[in-house]
C-alpha cells in the first residue's frame, strides 16, 4: 500500500501506530509459516522461559500493529531496506517470534538480528499444510460465503476490523498472488527453499524441526533443559477460529452499532431531503 494512501486511510479509520523500542535481544527467529506448528512452538518457547513470543494471536490482539505491517510489506515488495528499528516498532519488547506477520519478513529479519538463533518450523505433507490452512487462514482472508462478506462488509465501520482486514493481503494473501488453492503449495515450497538457501548462503546455524521432533532436539539447539509433561498441541482447527472470534467480538459489537448508527443518520438525511422536496413541488 503506497504510504500516501496508507495515510489518507489512517485519516478516515484513525489508529495509533506502534511505537515500541528494543527492550531485550531478540534471541530466537521461528521462521516457518502459519499452520507448521507455530503454536505449539509458541506454547513450548513459553514453558523453556522465553518471556514474550509475537505471533498471529498478538497481532489479532492488536489491531494497531497493522499499520506497521503493511508499511513493512511496502518496503519489501519495493525492495526497500528494512532496519532493526523498524521490525522493533511491532517486535521491540519480545524475544521470539513465530508464524505470520514475521515468517513473511524472514530474509529481512534474518539480516535486522544476525545474533539470534532460528528454527525452520515445517510440515513434511505440504497438501496437509494447505488443507489445514484452506480449513483456518483463508476461510477468514479470502470470504466465500455470505457470512464471510458479511463480516467484510461490517469491517469498515470499525477501525481496529477494517485495519486487520487490511493487513490479510499484505501479510498472507499476496504470496500467493490472491489464489491459495492454486498457488499455496508453490508459495509454501518457495518460502521455505529460500529460506534455508538463504541461511546456508550466510554460514547460519539453525534447527529444521517439526512438531513430532517434540522435546529433545529443540532443547538441544536452544540449550535448554528438557520439560517435564508432552510438548503442547496448539491451535486445531476448532481453536483456531475460538481464538479469532474471542479477540475480535467485541469489535464485531461495535461495529454493528456503528452500521445502525450509520443507517439512522442516513434515513433521518434521506426522510428530510424527501419531505423538503415534496414541500416544494
Amino acid at each position: 500500500m503506497h504510504p500516501i494512501f496508507q495515510s489518507l486511510l489512517c485519516y478516515i479509520y484513525p489508529i495509533t501506530p506502534p511505537q515500541k523500542h528494543r527492550t531485550a535481544p531478540l534471541k530466537l527467529l521461528c521462521l516457518g509459516l502459519s499452520r507448521s506448528g507455530t503454536d505449539s512452538l509458541r506454547q513450548a518457547l513459553l514453558q523453556l522461559d522465553y518471556k514474550k513470543i509475537y505471533h498471529g494471536y498478538v497481532w489479532l490482539a492488536q489491531p494497531a500493529d497493522a499499520s506497521q505491517w503493511i508499511h513493512l510489506a511496502h518496503l519489501q515488495i519495493t525492495h526497500q531496506p528494512i532496519s532493526a528499528s523498524e521490525f522493533d516498532s511491532v517486535l521491540g519488547d519480545c524475544d521470539a517470534i513465530t508464524d505470520i506477520p514475521p515468517a513473511g519478513f524472514a530474509p529481512e529479519l534474518l539480516d535486522a538480528y544476525p545474533d539470534a538463533k532460528v528454527i525452520v518450523n515445517y510440515r513434511e505433507d505440504v497438501d496437509a499444510w494447505a488443507e489445514s490452512c484452506e480449513n483456518t487462514i483463508e476461510r477468514i482472508t479470502s470470504p466465500k460465503d455470505w457470512s464471510g462478506w458479511w463480516q467484510y462488509f461490517q469491517s469498515f465501520f470499525e477501525a481496529r476490523l477494517f485495519w486487520s482486514y487490511r493487513t490479510y493481503w499484505w501479510v498472507w494473501s499476496r504470496f500467493s498472488a490472491g489464489d491459495f488453492p492454486r498457488h499455496g503449495k508453490e508459495w509454501y515450497r518457495e518460502h521455505y527453499r529460500n529460506l534455508e538457501e538463504k541461511l546456508k548462503r550466510d554460514g547460519r546455524k539453525y534447527l529444521k524441526w517439526r512438531v513430532q521432533d517434540g522435546w529433545a532436539p529443540l532443547c538441544e539447539f536452544l540449550g535448554k533443559e528438557i520439560p517435564s509433561g508432552e510438548f503442547p498441541n496448539g491451535n486445531v482447527p476448532a481453536n483456531f477460529f475460538e481464538k479469532v472470534m474471542e479477540e475480535k467480538e467485541e469489535r464485531w459489537r461495535q461495529a454493528r452499532r456503528n452500521m445502525v448508527l450509520f443507517g439512522t443518520v442516513v434515513v433521518a438525511l434521506v426522510g428530510g431531503l424527501w419531505s423538503w422536496v415534496y414541500q416544494s413541488l
